[in-house]
């Protein structure tokens, strides 16, 4: 949060992000809510990445030839 306030609201419950605060959100649903009055200013920075856990492919080399690109 560079400037003001905002609930990160997530699948198990919600944070108050205050100015300093970082959240590491990690491919989980989400969104945000403005409660104040106050104008509020959040830095985004997205990072790809291959999917883990249950959404994972069986043979990862398959995956990684699929989400190579061409130059």
């Amino acid at each position: 949060m560079l400037e003001g306030e905002t609930h990160a609201v997530l699948d198990k419950g919600e944070t108050l992000l205050k100015r300093g605060d970082i959240l590491v959100q990690r491919g989980t649903n989400h969104s945000w809510s403005m409660r104040g009055t106050r104008l509020a200013i959040v830095a985004a920075v997205l990072v790809g990445a291959a999917p883990v856990g249950r959404l994972a492919r069986k043979n990862p080399r398959k995956a990684a030839k699929r989400t190579k690109t061409k130059r």
